[in-house]
């Protein structure tokens, strides 16, 4: 049986870390459940974490406890490289002419 795999968007962390209510904390607290695989590149993390660390101020979470959630994503996710002209093909920020 292949077992899907996603990834956490930057937006759907931050929701799950501002709310225990919605469909992103599910799914953040489903990461190891193995109904799913967490696909994860080091760009992603960095995301998460500068993202996270800016808006630390507005969750009920410590800067450890904000480490320790990434340092457990990251142990439970599945690191791939990128391709980086399919990454610059992909890019969601307007291109500059």
């Amino acid at each position: 049986m292949n077992i899907p795999r996603i990834v956490i968007d930057t937006s759907v962390l931050i929701s799950a870390l501002l709310s225990q209510r919605g469909a992103a904390y599910r799914l953040l607290m489903l990461s190891d459940s193995g109904l799913f695989e967490t696909t994860l590149s080091v760009p992603l993390v960095a995301e998460h974490e500068a993202v996270a660390k800016r808006m630390l101020d507005q969750m009920s979470l410590a800067l450890t406890d904000l480490d320790d959630i990434l340092d457990y994503l990251c142990s439970v996710g599945i690191c791939a490289a990128l391709d980086i002209l399919l990454v610059a093909s992909l890019s969601d920020r307007p291109r500059r002419r």
